[in-house]
């Protein structure tokens, strides 16, 4: 939150950021990952296992809860890629899938479980979280600020 004082920003509160910053950002892209997929009940399911284009009503609110999904992802999605760029997305993505690729060939994760599922939902939510909130990390590790837009 930015904080003015006669004309003048604080830039401190700008640049405050926290483990409880991050685990907010992580707890919402969890939220998300599940409400899209789950092993037990989500939209996926919803989708693929129910007769909703019988039903005009239900029809209705596919559509609408497809199109809230969309729209948080693309929130999701845009941060991610304007603070790690598109090389930075990639390389994490190819970092997740090698760490995934490991953890499988070396016997950990059983692909005929819920086990992997659940960690592919961890990763992808982990991966949503740090794309969100690099910008504040790069910012911590390198004292340097991205500016992308002035007001």
């Amino acid at each position: 939150m930015c904080i003015k004082r006669k004309g003048k920003t604080n830039m401190a509160q700008i640049s405050r950021f926290g483990l409880s910053n991050f685990a907010l950002r992580l707890l919402l892209a969890f939220m998300l990952v599940t409400a899209t997929f789950n092993p037990y009940k989500s939209y996926w399911q919803w989708v693929t296992k129910n007769d909703w284009w019988n039903d005009s009503f239900y029809m209705a609110a596919t559509a609408a809860s497809g199109m809230f999904l969309i729209v948080c992802y693309a929130i999701f999605f845009r941060a991610a890629r304007r603070s790690l760029g598109f090389f930075g997305s990639f390389l994490l993505l190819v970092l997740t899938g090698t760490i995934l690729w490991l953890l499988y060939s070396a016997g950990l994760l059983n692909g005929s479980n819920m086990f992997l599922q659940w960690v592919a939902i961890i990763v992808l939510s982990l991966l949503l979280s740090i794309g969100m909130s690099w910008s504040y990390i790069r910012r911590r590790l390198s004292g340097q600020y991205d500016m992308t837009e002035v007001e």
